[in-house]
């Protein structure tokens, strides 16, 4: 059985002309040092990435790449990646594989702090009970406030306000990459502020627009 299409999502920050990683690393017993993506999975980021790829800005792997992230993207471009043909290089499958979006404009701009979820409204006390124990992965039926404030009060008492995301929504996980980028960003700036020397004091505090997202996908 296939197990799906993996995607893994990295983050970068800008100070001056440099890039520093966002990613949470940890070290091994052996003292090999693992980078983690901001975010990682399967078929379940499958919507996420194709909105994504609609706000792109390049394709392939940047030549500034901080050291962690290419660390995980490692080998050179002219390297062989097919190595019976030797027709493709590395470069040819970062360019496949990789893309890169701006995190401030792009995804912190379309998520909304007073709004977790991306759905909300009235839904059917049915249709609620069935999600909730993953019967369905969608809200079959509901109704703006507006559209219930219509109802006869003995229809009212089949629905209920809610909020949700439907199964691997795109929101979720924007939401989800929003709260652990903004997280790393502020411990950044926390370090940034007296260990970056080699920058002016207002740049080393960046804002979400500095930051950009590597895209991975196999």
């Amino acid at each position: 059985m296939p197990i799906g299409i993996f995607y893994a999502i990295y983050a970068e920050v800008r100070v001056g002309n440099q890039w520093y990683s966002l990613n949470p690393t940890f070290q091994r017993a052996d003292g090999k040092v693992d980078v983690c993506p901001i975010v990682s999975g399967r078929n379940w980021l499958r919507e996420t990435y194709e909105e994504l790829e609609e706000v792109q800005y390049s394709f392939g792997r940047p030549e500034d790449l901080c050291k962690e992230v290419r660390s995980v993207f490692c080998h050179e471009d002219d390297e062989p990646y097919d190595t019976f043909l030797h027709i493709n290089t590395y470069k040819d499958f970062y360019n496949r594989s990789l893309f890169l979006v701006n995190y401030g404009k792009s995804i912190k701009s379309r998520v909304k702090k007073d709004k977790p979820t991306r759905y909300r409204g009235y839904a059917s006390k049915v249709s609620i009970a069935a999600f909730e124990i993953d019967e369905y992965d969608t809200i079959g039926h509901w109704l703006t406030p507006e559209e219930y404030e219509k109802l006869s009060d003995k229809a009212k008492k089949e629905y209920a306000y809610y909020e949700w995301d439907e199964c691997d929504d795109w929101y979720k996980v924007y939401y989800m990459i929003v709260n652990r980028v903004d997280t790393t960003l502020g411990y950044f700036c926390r370090w940034a502020d007296y260990a970056v020397k080699d920058a002016d004091l207002d740049e080393r505090c960046p804002t979400a627009d500095y930051v950009r997202l590597i895209v991975y996908r196999s």
